[in-house]
């Protein structure tokens, strides 16, 4: 979506809290992850990536993360122009999964990346066949732009999009 659309979500909001990922509590993912998530997303931190957890009954349900170009590059295989983010990474416990928790993220995740950054375009990537996903990602407002593929031969990442903008 482009800074000037807004998503409109299509759904209730649950009651669940949704926090940024900061260094005092990324470590709180093991509340549904195990231990090397929190060492990833410390990564993602010193990377400057933006990160959002779904908090309920006092506990991380879920997570979302943000990649940021500060200029034209490549996230892994998508290719991102400057001011461009690309929402990836995204869960939910299964225990908590079909409560909105997923589109709750995203739209909060939206919303805290154009108020403090210049992004004025975000994606969000999912596999093709996860149809939940795309049901969470239509939810919270947005809309398919496109269709990529992702390829690895031999260990290497070669990457084929088509993108099609509005």
């Amino acid at each position: 979506l482009d800074r000037s659309d807004r998503p409109t979500p299509g759904f209730n909001r649950p009651s669940v809290d949704i926090q940024p990922v900061n260094r005092q509590n990324v470590g709180r993912i093991t509340d549904f992850r195990d231990e090397t998530h929190a060492d990833r997303f410390s990564n993602f931190l010193s990377k400057g990536h933006k990160g959002v957890y779904a908090i309920s009954e006092n506990k991380v349900v879920g997570h979302a993360w943000a990649f940021i170009a500060e200029k034209q590059t490549k996230r892994r295989y998508f290719p991102l122009s400057q001011y461009e983010s690309l929402i990836f990474y995204c869960r939910v416990d299964k225990k908590y999964r079909g409560r909105n928790i997923y589109p709750t993220m995203l739209v909060d995740l939206y919303m805290d990346i154009f108020d403090s950054t210049n992004v004025n375009r975000v994606y969000i990537e999912t596999d093709i066949d996860n149809i939940p996903s795309q049901r969470g990602i239509q939810k919270a407002g947005f809309f398919m732009l496109g269709q990529g593929y992702y390829f690895s031969i031999f260990g290497k990442h070669i990457f084929s999009i088509e993108r099609f903008d509005r």
